[in-house]
């Protein structure tokens, strides 16, 4: 965990959140959402598996079994190499790393488009919803499950990205030009009825 907060920052939109923060925001979590031997609880952009470790210790401090704590911790990662980073947190803590998206990362969910250009908020929660390994699902897929065997994420945590780059040329004051984005993490939390 120390080694992990030596990175700080690892590109764009890319900072590890401290711990005692995570631990913090995962605090905010009402103790009867973990009564239950099945839940689901989601970083939705994980950089380095520190909101996964955060969870796991607060399901360890309340006495959650390992078997019920293993299944129940799901990540987005923030990019490939934040994907590597989060693997090795759940390879060390014991958790399920198929619960690892593997196949799309957390800004690959704006681009879930609607027939109007607006992000499709429906779609967006059928395919995080399936009941299979989360490291199979892709964003592309066309068919999906029957809804009432869709799993239901009971909380959703993480530090999303505030800004993405849009392009490449620096503006007059040496700054890269980019769009804010935070903002769609937000709407996905409200629309999608997960308790963030």
């Amino acid at each position: 965990e120390v080694a992990l907060c030596k990175f700080g920052k690892l590109g764009d939109a890319m900072v590890i959140t401290p711990a005692n923060i995570a631990d913090d925001m995962v605090a905010l979590l009402p103790d009867d959402l973990f009564k239950t031997k099945d839940i689901h609880l989601l970083d939705i952009a994980a950089t380095s598996g520190e909101f996964a470790m955060a969870l796991y210790r607060r399901m360890r401090n309340l006495s959650i079994k390992d078997g019920i704590i293993k299944k129940s911790i799901y990540s987005i990662p923030k990019s490939s190499i934040c994907y590597e980073l989060t693997r090795k947190v759940y390879k060390l803590l014991g958790l399920n790393i198929d619960n690892i998206a593997e196949k799309f990362d957390a800004f690959d969910l704006l681009k879930i488009k609607d027939k109007k250009n607006k992000i499709d908020y429906n779609k967006i929660k059928q395919l995080l919803g399936q009941n299979k390994k989360f490291s199979e699902i892709t964003l592309r897929e066309t068919t999906i499950q029957n809804e009432n065997n869709m799993i239901e994420f009971d909380a959703i945590v993480g530090n999303p990205p505030y800004q993405e780059i849009t392009a490449k040329k620096e503006t007059d004051n040496g700054q890269k030009r980019t769009k804010s984005i935070f903002h769609y993490f937000q709407e996905h939390i409200h629309l999608l009825n997960f308790l963030f």
